[in-house]
Order: C-alpha cells, then sequence, then structure tokens
C-alpha cells in the first residue's frame, strides 16, 4: 500500500514540475517547434492548460513580475539598423495587444538613438516618453535592463548602466506575461531575471 502511494506521489510531482530554461535565442532556434522558454512542447502545454505561442519573436515570461523585479535583454542586431522593438504585453492565454504594459522602440538614423516608450490600454495606444542619445547601442550589440518600482513605475538603464528615464505604468506590472522582440534583431543573446 505505502508503494503504491509512493509511486502516485513521485508519479504526480513528475507531471506538474515544468523546468524554464535560459539559453541564447536566434532565428533558426525560434523555427524549430519547441516553446521558446520551455522545456514542453505545444501538445503538452495544451494539456497542462499553458498558452500555446505560435508567433516566433514572442515569449512567455517565467512569472510574474512585481515590484523590485528586474530584467536584461541583450541581443546582436543586423547591420545597417534602423529599428529594435521591446514590448511587455498582457494577456491569459494568448497576448493581449490591446494592453500592451510597456512598449520599448530605438530608432536608430545617422549615428542617432531615438528612444520611444508608449503603452496601450484598453485598446488605446499613448506615447508615454521620448528619449535621444540613450547608448543602448554598444557596435552591433544592443542592451537595455528594466526595473520595476513598487510605485508601478518602470526603470530603464541603457547598456552602460546608466539611467534613461522613469515610466509611469498605466496598467500594474504583474500584468505582464509575455515579452515580444522585433525590428532588426538578429539573436538574443541574455535575457535575465532577477526576482526580489
Amino acid at each position: 500500500m505505502s508503494y503504491l502511494f509512493s509511486s502516485l506521489c513521485l508519479s504526480f510531482l513528475l507531471c506538474s514540475f515544468i523546468v524554464i530554461r535560459a539559453k541564447p535565442l536566434d532565428n533558426e532556434m525560434l523555427q524549430t517547434n519547441e516553446l521558446q522558454n520551455q522545456d514542453i512542447n505545444t501538445a503538452d502545454s495544451v494539456a497542462l492548460n499553458l498558452p500555446v505561442i505560435t508567433d516566433k519573436n514572442m515569449f512567455l515570461l517565467p512569472k510574474a513580475l512585481s515590484g523590485g523585479d528586474s530584467f536584461t535583454v541583450q541581443g546582436l542586431i543586423q547591420d545597417n539598423p534602423k529599428m529594435v522593438t521591446i514590448s511587455l504585453i498582457g494577456g491569459i492565454q494568448a497576448p493581449d495587444y490591446g494592453n500592451i504594459i510597456c512598449k520599448v522602440d530605438v530608432e536608430f538614423s545617422n549615428g542617432e538613438e531615438n528612444m520611444t516608450i508608449s503603452q496601450v490600454t484598453n485598446g488605446i495606444s499613448e506615447i508615454v516618453q521620448q528619449y535621444s542619445g540613450t547608448e543602448v547601442l554598444n557596435g552591433s550589440d544592443v542592451k537595455i535592463q528594466f526595473r520595476a518600482r513598487k510605485d508601478d513605475m518602470l526603470h530603464l538603464y541603457s547598456s552602460f548602466s546608466s539611467f534613461i528615464g522613469e515610466i509611469p505604468l498605466n496598467l500594474n506590472i504583474n500584468n505582464a506575461k509575455y515579452m515580444s522582440f522585433g525590428g532588426d534583431l538578429k539573436k538574443i543573446t541574455e535575457l535575465k531575471f532577477e526576482f526580489v
């Protein structure tokens, strides 16, 4: 009887355990059938009631973000880049593009960097801040750090750890469930989360 009970407990633990791994991502890896940041396939995610992501540039966050958490995005850009976009998107079983917590667009033109921060709340888009000379680009490497504050503010830092600005959030940071990348980003080399 105790052997049967132990076997059932072990089976339950194995079935309910999901490992999240971090690894560099590039376009070749993104074209595979596995979910981008999880060791499970699409059939497993349906069985476990997890979101199925079909966009190759969309990633499920490892857990809900809260005040004090931070994450760093670093990647290689294509030659002669025009724009890089990073978005934190809400949603439950699928991304909700009508509720984008924070969208960062960095435009590269004539050696200048111009950053536009926008949000979408209930389908209404709003530009929150604009910055020039943000220095997120270092050669072909782009790096931005995001730090959530307890007062629903998001702080942005450049690749040189210099402060870019403070972004007031219309939606709570813990509503972010997905992260997407776009523009002339060739490969993600680092995606690091620090949870408090």
